[in-house]
């Protein structure tokens, strides 16, 4: 019998929290990409790119044009 081998690709996302409000990359940005990429390698999932909103959050977005 043959398996067919599934390859997975995938962006990573990540947006600032609220609290985390400072100049240059967040804390929370770095965390979060340390956890997807964590999350990635362990199931085999190859990372196309990372993107992230740093400086905008859930809060604030509505006010970018």
């Amino acid at each position: 019998m043959i398996f067919k081998q599934q390859f997975y690709y995938a962006g990573e996302y990540a947006r600032l929290s609220d609290e985390d409000d400072q100049d240059g990359e967040s804390c929370s940005i770095d965390s979060q990409r340390k956890i997807m990429q964590q999350f990635c390698e362990a199931k085999g999932i190859q990372v196309a790119g990372f993107y992230a909103d740093d400086g905008y959050s859930g809060t604030n977005l509505a006010h970018v044009t």
